[in-house]
């Protein structure tokens, strides 16, 4: 007997449970965790328990993301413009990006998803936004990059080179081709890259619109 396949919805509240689980399993969260785990679930030590379940839970974040990316195909999203998103429209598209940070509650998927598609509204509203990346390495930040807008062109949010992983958002005018594998092909003319992790992740990109 076939059954239903879950939504978008029941699979990410499924991961954000299952991942609730692990962290109730987790011998660190309890006040006797250097002795051995509970030897009724577990036979390793307490500390390899504790890597385990921390190397099943980023499984479960990476999941999360992924299902976000590949939802963000199904409903289209890359290939509407980005000028003609209603307020509701851009909402739904800055929530499913928000998945994309895998957010464990809604609390921060709601905060997450206002500040994204804070984001795009300065883009699509033709202003010059600026674009500061932290440097982890030289723990700092690199050069502001500003970039002017012209929505005079079409603009589309896409995720350019196809891996169901990559979480780069690509925004670029004209056609939301990213490549052209056979025949003539507009492929779409960049005008910024954004790491959408980044943008919720402590300070790594900060983005705002330059003052007129």
């Amino acid at each position: 007997m076939a059954t239903e396949a879950l939504g978008f919805e029941e699979k990410i509240h499924g991961l954000i449970a299952y991942h609730g689980t692990l962290e109730e399993l987790n011998p660190y969260n309890n006040p006797n965790h250097n002795e051995l785990a509970n030897p009724e679930l577990f036979y390793g030590t307490a500390i390899s328990v504790h890597d385990g379940i921390r190397a099943a839970q980023k499984s479960v974040l990476f999941d999360i993301a992924c299902h976000a990316h590949v939802e963000y195909g199904k409903r289209g999203l890359g290939k509407r413009d980005l000028r003609e998103d209603t307020a509701d429209q851009l909402a739904e598209r800055a929530d499913v990006l928000a998945v994309m940070t895998a957010p464990l509650t809604t609390a921060d998927r709601e905060a997450r998803g206002e500040r994204i598609a804070g984001i795009l509204s300065s883009i699509v509203s033709g202003q010059t936004v600026r674009f500061t990346e932290y440097d982890h390495f030289h723990r700092g930040f690199k050069s502001p990059q500003e970039v002017a807008i012209d929505v005079s062109r079409a603009l589309f949010g896409v995720f350019a080179n196809g891996h169901v992983s990559d979480r780069i958002l690509t925004v670029q005018y004209d056609t939301p081709t990213t490549f052209a594998p056979t025949g003539d092909i507009t492929v779409g003319e960049r005008v910024v890259n954004i790491d959408v992790p980044a943008l919720v992740k402590g300070n790594s990109l900060r983005v705002e619109p330059v003052a007129a």
